[in-house]
């Protein structure tokens, strides 16, 4: 049984991906806030990270990414007694907010000494600490995350860490059992289901009838037999050639009004499998975005185990770009 938040998540991704070789680093271990005590000296005493980020952050939004972390004057936490209090520079002491206490800079340097341990990186510096202790040849992100670690790059090359190359992850649709099925049933192919909902209606209702309800043809010819009477009318008298042509509109919205009446009869007839394509686009792309934005792994896993995740571990590959559909039978 976990005693804490942090000992559960370890058990549960253990739990996961145990088998994949996962390995786990407790980043509060005492060894490796040392090693990382230049870093946070440097944040304490020059307090560069507000300027820099917020700089790149400026030049980020013009080209259209929002701020993803608000930087502070120290982006840093101080821990005591199970509580992690935020520090902040003021009259030439650290002070700690909400609580009744500040230090010199030589008392708060001597505290980083004997114990590290004690300082916490925020947002902003937390990227520094794990790329100083584990350097990674790439990050592999969502687009928020690859546009978070952006505001970091000139951060980085203040405090001379290396930074990672940035790589989107995949993105994928999940097709389980019930969902397969009725891709089959309404005689779909997989890459139907990503035209529009109408666009799929009107697929569906067309496959189902022998009649061409698409009336382009018919106006085609209704544009040509006007174009005919114009000439006629215009020979005997100039000033009808315009008359003609107003009632050849006319009579093009009378067919586009056909044509729409016919559709919504056979939308009418087949209401039951038009519901059924409209609940299968919701379910596959909530409020019209992507599965991946509203659904959570923890059902999957529920429901499917592990061969959700051997699922997931076969078919990613951030390095190839194409979009994935993985189906979970």
């Amino acid at each position: 049984k976990a005693t804490d938040y942090k000992e559960f998540v370890i058990r549960l991704v253990q739990a996961l991906f145990n088998e994949h070789g996962l390995i786990q680093l407790n980043m509060d271990n005492p060894k490796l806030k040392r090693v990382f005590i230049p870093i946070i000296k440097k944040e304490l005493t020059e307090r560069a990270s507000q300027e820099l980020v917020q700089a790149q952050q400026d030049k980020l939004d013009q080209i259209g990414y929002k701020s993803q972390a608000h930087p502070r004057d120290i982006n840093l936490f101080l821990l005591d007694e199970g509580s992690r209090d935020r520090i902040t520079f003021e009259d030439n002491k650290y002070h700690i907010v909400d609580k009744n206490q500040s230090y010199t800079e030589l008392e708060i340097l001597n505290i980083l000494n004997t114990s590290p341990e004690r300082f916490s990186p925020n947002v902003v510096v937390r990227p520094l600490y794990q790329e100083y202790i584990l350097p990674n040849l790439a990050y592999v992100g969502g687009g928020g995350e690859l546009a978070y670690w952006l505001e970091r790059k000139t951060q980085f090359e203040f405090y001379n860490i290396s930074y990672p190359i940035l790589v989107r992850r995949d993105s994928i649709l999940i097709l389980d059992k019930s969902s397969i099925k009725q891709i089959q049933k309404l005689e779909f192919k997989k890459e139907d289901i990503f035209q529009s909902n109408d666009e799929m209606i009107h697929q569906f209702i067309h496959a189902q009838t022998d009649d061409n309800i698409d009336l382009s043809k018919y106006i085609a010819q209704n544009n040509q037999i006007f174009k005919d009477l114009s000439k006629l009318a215009q020979a005997a008298d100039p000033s009808l050639k315009n008359w003609v042509l107003s009632e050849q509109t006319k009579q093009e919205k009378v067919i586009n009004q056909i044509e729409g009446r016919i559709k919504r009869a056979y939308k009418s007839r087949e209401e039951i499998n038009v519901n059924k394509i409209t609940k299968l686009k919701d379910k596959l792309f909530p409020n019209n975005g992507m599965q991946e934005r509203y659904d959570n792994s923890l059902p999957w896993i529920a429901k499917y185990g592990q061969d959700y995740i051997s699922a997931l571990m076969k078919h990613l590959n951030p390095l190839d770009k194409s979009f994935k559909i993985i189906t979970i039978e």
